[in-house]
């Protein structure tokens, strides 16, 4: 025979709602817990594609330096050099920065 509510002590119907509570208070903390790992794995992944396009400006200003190059070279060298700097721009300034989160600007002050 299923419960009824005049059939539990009025004890248990305090405890039950106290568990009740808490189970609730649980999932919303397990909601804001995995929102913030959802917004740490959106912000390391702009944060590695940044800092990919670092590493490769760096290995084209080493090779910019080397005197044996063309100017054809050398400019080809800055334009891509120029091309990651737009792209680096582009995830962090700017009112349409590629870097957010839920309309959270991850790199901006």
């Amino acid at each position: 025979m299923p419960w009824r509510s005049s059939s539990i002590s009025p004890a248990m119907q305090s405890m039950a709602s106290r568990l009740e509570y808490q189970n609730r208070l649980l999932a919303a903390q397990e909601s804001v817990l995995e929102n913030r790992q959802d917004f740490m794995r959106t912000a390391d992944g702009w944060s590695q594609s940044i800092q990919n396009m670092l590493g490769r400006m760096g290995e084209l200003a080493i090779m910019a330096n080397d005197s044996t190059r063309s100017s054809g070279e050398l400019s080809a060298l800055q334009e891509e050099f120029s091309s990651l700097q737009s792209g680096i721009q582009s995830i962090t300034s700017g009112p349409y920065a590629l870097g957010t989160f839920n309309g959270t600007f991850l790199f901006q002050a």
